[in-house]
């Protein structure tokens, strides 16, 4: 697996109740870790929140909401370019996990039933599809308490990051068999350790642990040893699992010593390996409902559905794909069901195909079979693609499944999605073009895309087999013309911002001032380009010979207008000096204090 690029556990920055992680390697941007769970918002700005009753033979309620971290890139940024002006920072990625949600006292034990931990999957732009059947009485509940700004509900979730662990100049050797028996003395026996219960175990004293360790281990290595052997055992003996904890803390289950047996392993820990780690996301789910409820009405986030009962041997499956509502080059996207012959109750197979149709990306498809079949089939799905070489159909592999429910992941098609998404600071600011070029079958073809408020996020979609994806972006400002260029980059979930480019937000530059013969002091003013010539936004810095450097700071508010202008102060009475032209926030500034002209120096 290629590292390089991913982010790095080993001390990441801190600051502000935000967390940064070095790109392994230096290859790549900065990434910052999301402090929040948030729900997503439609097209038209509305909470992605619905929740239905369905009344049929049994009533029950669905509760269906997509979700998405929040990350404070704006806080990130400053805090980042504090150290590393320039520098450029991503959002995490993040994957499968686990949601529970907790409620105020005053709604009692009623939706205890929710306080378990339930699945949830993240797509390559951190969005989640999450459904979950009620009861009768809690649909009813959960129906009053979206009207009651009162009612309140939490949750959390356990997500996992991929990134690479932290390295020590040490070798360790051990038996894992002892090691693990000494660990599962500290285990829960249902729901396994908590992170930093190992993590802890590994700060002792290295002479106590059941190690062999070579090389010098310093206190001041010591937390990072610590880490790197906790990265290590979950990845090699750990399966990441809930927390056992209402509030939830990461955990992950310890194989039992017996399944592994004795032996000698023996780590180098200076070599880097890739590791996840758990995010834990607070969620309040019901806030901007609540607004939106009292602003519009109950019907935006409430439904009935009425269902007219089967009749015996037939049966209904709910398939639910979790994929991009926006995919402008997929023609067609759908589900195939089947169920082989059963004799001698059936001498035919039964097959069954639906379309998924976007916004909602579900169907109900029946299966009409014997009384005695048991509700048991093969489900493949299919996707027709365009692009400039034509038009193709790509099958999914078969999969055995029963149920009613059938949830679909991106990993069921036999296309990859490429997500893009553009937020609206962004698009308030520029129009939006896009190419996405892939390889497929030796040959070389494209897709052109565009963002703008009316589809803000899209998905590319390509087949499984195709090479070196990338994208080239173009951004034309709304007001000038003026264009930024980003590209190619790999295609591989792609968020654009104002952060997205290295022109946008504070920047520092090392100005110098050169003194003649006779100058004793030298007074600069500065303005931020595209900021109008009033005090407030002119800053003045004054320059002696004994301190002839100094480092300007101000924020680009726009990353169409990154630069700044500087003139000389001239005494009281004289005509003010003309501006520069437009200095780039990447050089710094050299300036002669007689004449007043400047070079860029790198």
């Amino acid at each position: 697996m290629n590292l390089r690029g991913l982010p790095d556990f080993q001390r990441p920055i801190r600051g502000d109740g935000l967390t940064i992680f070095y790109p392994y390697e230096g290859d790549g941007h900065f990434v910052l870790a999301p402090d929040l769970l948030t729900v997503a918002e439609r097209q038209d700005g509305r909470p992605d929140f619905c929740l239905e009753l369905v009344r049929g033979k049994d009533t029950y309620g669905r509760l269906e909401l997509r979700l998405r971290p929040s990350f404070g890139l704006g806080r990130g940024l400053a805090l980042l370019r504090s150290r590393y002006p320039g520098a450029m920072l991503d959002s995490a990625v993040l994957s499968t996990g686990f949601l529970r949600f907790h409620f105020d006292a005053a709604v009692g034990d009623s939706l205890q039933n929710l306080s378990r931990p339930l699945p949830l999957a993240l797509n390559s732009l951190g969005v989640s599809r999450f459904v979950v059947t009620l009861s009768q009485d809690n649909a009813l509940m959960l129906k009053s308490g979206l009207q009651d700004d009162a009612f309140a509900i939490g949750a959390a979730a356990e997500l996992e990051m991929l990134g690479v662990a932290p390295r020590v100049p040490v070798r360790v050797g051990f038996d894992p068999a002892r090691l693990l028996g000494e660990i599962r003395d500290l285990c829960d026996p249902k729901s396994g350790i908590a992170n930093e219960e190992l993590t802890d175990f590994f700060r002792r004293e290295p002479r106590s642990l059941p190690l062999e360790i070579l090389g010098e281990l310093d206190a001041p290595a010591r937390d990072d040893f610590a880490e790197a052997m906790t990265d290590r055992m979950r990845t090699r003996f750990g399966t990441f699992s809930p927390s056992p904890k209402p509030i939830p803390t990461p955990y992950f289950t310890v194989a039992s010593p017996e399944t592994i047996g004795s032996g000698k392993f023996e780590w180098n820990l200076a070599e880097p390996v890739s590791a996840t780690r758990t995010q834990i996301l607070a969620l309040h789910p019901l806030e901007a409902v609540h607004k939106l409820v009292k602003a519009e009405g109950l019907a935006n986030v409430f439904r009935e559905v009425t269902v007219s009962p089967l009749p015996a041997g037939t049966f209904t499956v709910d398939a639910m794909a979790n994929v991009f509502t926006e995919r402008p080059n997929v023609l067609s996207l759908g589900v195939k069901l089947q169920v082989p012959p059963r004799l001698p109750l059936r001498s035919q197979a039964v097959t069954v195909s639906a379309e998924l149709k976007p916004p909602h990306d579900t169907a109900s498809i029946v299966l009409r079979l014997s009384p005695l079949d048991k509700l048991e089939y093969t489900y493949s799905t299919y996707a027709v693609v365009s692009s400039r070489s034509g038009i193709e159909q790509r099958e999914g592999k078969p999969t055995p499944h029963s149920g009613e429910r059938l949830d679909l992941s991106l990993d069921d098609f036999p296309i990859r999605f490429i997500p893009v998404e553009a937020s609206a600071e962004l698009l308030e600011l520029s129009t939006i073009h896009g190419v996405c070029r892939w390889t497929s079958l030796g040959a070389l073809t494209e897709q052109e895309f565009d963002l703008d408020f009316d589809r803000s996020m899209l998905a590319m979609a390509f087949p499984r087999d195709a090479g070196n994806p990338t994208f080239d972006i173009k951004l034309r400002a709304r007001t000038g013309g003026k264009e930024l260029i980003l590209g190619p980059v790999p295609a591989d979930g792609l968020r654009l911002d104002v952060f997205s480019f290295r022109e946008y937000g504070p920047h520092k530059v090392d100005i110098e001032c050169v003194f003649g013969d006779s100058q004793a002091i030298c007074i600069l003013e500065l303005l931020p380009e595209g900021k109008p010539e009033t005090n407030d936004q002119i800053s003045v810095l004054g320059f002696t010979r004994e301190l002839p450097k100094k480092e300007w700071t101000w924020l680009a508010e726009s990353p169409f207008c990154p630069g700044y202008r500087y003139r000389l102060r001239r005494s009281a009475g004289s005509p003010a000096a003309t501006w520069s032209e437009v200095q780039s926030p990447f050089e710094s500034l050299r300036i002669s204090a007689v004449a007043g002209t400047a070079g860029g120096v790198r």
